[in-house]
This record gives C-alpha cells, structure tokens and sequence, in this order.
C-alpha cells in the first residue's frame, strides 16, 4: 500500500470575488437570454468552464501531482519543470489564476512547481537538489512557508546527523 503524501492547500479567500463575478456574469447572460432555472445552468457551465480551464492551463502542474501520488518522483520533476516553464513564459495567467483557471490557490503555479520539484527530490534522497530548489522558491517568492519549512527540516537532519556522529567517536 502506497504511503499517503502530505499536502498542504493555501487558499486565497480573496478568490471568491472573482470567481463570484464570473458565476454572477454567466447568470446574467443566461437570466438575460430567457434561460429557465439560470442558478442550476450558471452553476454547471461555471463548474465545465473551471474544470476545463484548470485542465488544459495546468496540465503540467496536474500531471505532476498524480506522479507523485504514484511515487513516480523522476517523473513528476519533469512534470513540475514543465509546470514552471509553461508559468514562467505565461506569467499573466499564472498572475490572474482566480479568473485563468478558476484556482483558489494561495500561490502561484509556479511556486508550487518549484516546492513541488524540491520535494520529489527529497523523497528522491537528492537532498543538494531539493535544497537548491527550496532556495530558487525562496529567492523568487520569498517568505514560502513551504521553502522555509523544508530547509528548517533539512538543517534539522544534518545537524541530527552531525550530532549522531560526534557521538559515535
């Protein structure tokens, strides 16, 4: 049986406006269209539209996350690169995720692909590349409770490993 990953979901609270918009929006167009029962069909166009929205934008990042609930952590890396690249030369969608993709995420897609490829290498045993990339997320977003917890818990095995050594001697 396959160890369950931790994960940790910052939602940005702030997302309901946006998205409150885009419901209210498709309502209106359809209250305006004669449409009956406007709130049932809002809601299911609403949930196709982020459904779609989400896979096709962030395919990369939702690859990812199924490669490492597979354990499949090589493969993620590449899923997660792919994630932050794809971000990276489209940073307004990844800026303007509550309408893009409908995301209630706290971080950026590519704050999350960073965090995520530090972890696969983690579980890996890559530490000087989970490392690295804890680093690249702080530099870039800095303050990551993720990055900053990581490191934290990194420098908490060396000095572990360092104590257990002075110990043996």
């Amino acid at each position: 049986m396959a160890q369950k990953i931790p994960t940790v979901k910052m939602v940005a609270w702030e997302s309901i406006i946006p998205q409150a918009i885009i419901f209210i929006g498709i309502f209106l167009i359809l209250k305006t269209a004669g449409v009956k029962q406007p709130v049932i069909y809002g809601g299911f166009i609403y949930l196709g539209l982020s459904q779609s929205l989400r896979r096709i934008l962030s395919r990369y990042h939702i690859r990812g996350v199924s490669l490492i609930r597979q354990n499949k952590y090589n493969e993620a890396i590449v899923q997660f690169n792919n994630s932050y690249n794809y971000f990276n030369k489209h940073r307004l969608i990844d800026k303007y995720r509550y309408f893009t993709t409908m995301s209630s995420s706290k971080m950026w897609y590519r704050e999350m692909a960073l965090n995520n490829i530090a972890f696969c290498y983690g579980q890996i045993g890559d530490g000087a590349n989970a490392k690295k990339y804890y680093l690249k997320t702080l530099e870039e977003f800095p303050g990551n409770p993720l990055a900053t917890a990581g490191l934290a818990l990194m420098r908490a095995a060396e000095n572990n490993n360092q104590s257990q050594g002075e110990n043996s001697k």
